[in-house]
């Protein structure tokens, strides 16, 4: 009787290792899949961040362009001139071989609106950030203060993570 019992457990056990073997494959590949997850969203983050840092860094720029320049205009058109001009937008900008800026511009009568956009790029994943910034003519403002700081003159809006 002992000996037809043989096969049967042998059988039987071979089958329980072998489901034992598959949910242990199943849990370390779902451990792994995790963490790869983890991982990518963690870099998300990381490049979310670089990119809103640099745009942080380039309105920084703008607000110490004006700090420095604005009360040196005597007119309007040297106002829009300067503020429209490569040379700001050249001053203004950063460009490095992960990031790179665009900057582009509409002018008004009574300010200048900018759109910022700067993308990041890392292991061939991009994120962007878009802002976009009013710069009020000082020319039309009707104020008493004939000195203005980047405060008074500055509007930041839509901040947009793409």
């Amino acid at each position: 009787m002992s000996t037809n019992n043989k096969g049967s457990v042998l059988v039987f056990t071979l089958i329980i290792f072998s489901i034992v073997i598959m949910i242990s494959f199943n849990a370390i590949n779902m451990t792994k899949a995790n963490s790869e997850i983890i991982h990518l969203e963690k870099e998300e983050f990381l490049l979310e961040e670089k990119s809103l840092s640099y745009l942080e860094l380039i309105i920084s720029n703008i607000a110490n362009q004006i700090d420095s320049k604005i009360n040196l205009f005597s007119n309007e058109e040297e106002f829009y001139d300067y503020f429209t001009s490569k040379l700001f937008t050249s001053s203004i900008s950063y460009s490095d071989k992960n990031i790179s800026t665009e900057i582009k511009y509409t002018k008004n009568t009574d300010k200048i609106n900018y759109k910022i956009e700067t993308t990041y790029k890392e292991n061939e994943i991009y994120k962007s950030t878009t802002c976009s910034l009013e710069i009020k003519n000082p020319f039309t403002l009707t104020t008493n203060s004939t000195i203005y700081t980047s405060k008074d003159l500055i509007k930041i809006q839509n901040y947009k993570e793409n």
